[in-house]
């Protein structure tokens, strides 16, 4: 006679009142796994706002922030006139004003990546992803932070490349 062994593992889905998806497996490690989006595109001109909301994934504990949207690859790094993409090397401190800044993927993890640029004065983190790899995180502690897959790199790169200087604002984690 074979006994089937209890399952060590149940998923959970769940909504919860702001509408952020919440993926819980259980077993011996909790892992939480929250889908939230990028909203509210304001730019001019209008046409080059992306059309709906982005998803994403929800890397901080922190909740929502609507700012400035920049792209990292427009700084320098501390020190040297290379740009700083990957968000791989602090940023000087107040390089930033309280924008939210998109890093490309890279192998650092995203909330040694959210601390380095909350010492340099920046608000929110998008952590795009330059690969079909999904990118995960421990709880960032420090700025709302989100991730997008790689579908979203053109059009925010574009939104925020093309848009007339300081109007590519957005929120992130609603």
């Amino acid at each position: 006679m074979v006994l089937a062994a209890p399952c060590l593992f149940a998923q959970a889905i769940e909504l919860n009142s702001i509408g952020v998806q919440h993926n819980a497996s259980l077993g011996n490690k909790l892992q939480i796994e929250e889908q939230s989006f990028i909203s509210n595109f304001q730019g001019e001109p209008n046409w080059r706002r992306p059309p709906q909301k982005i998803a994403g994934n929800l890397l901080s504990s922190e909740g929502n922030v609507t700012a400035l949207v920049v792209l990292a690859e427009n700084y320098q790094i501390k020190d040297s006139l290379d740009n700083n993409k990957y968000c791989q090397k602090p940023f000087a401190k107040n390089t930033f004003n309280g924008e939210i800044v998109v890093c490309q993927q890279s192998g650092m993890p995203a909330h040694v990546i959210a601390e380095n640029l909350e010492q340099a004065g920046a608000s929110g983190l998008i952590v795009q992803a330059m690969s079909l790899k999904k990118i995960t995180s421990d709880n960032i502690n420090s700025i709302p932070s989100i991730s997008t897959d790689l579908d979203a790199y053109f059009l925010l790169k574009n939104w925020v490349n093309y848009s007339k200087p300081d109007t590519a604002i957005a929120t992130i984690g609603e």
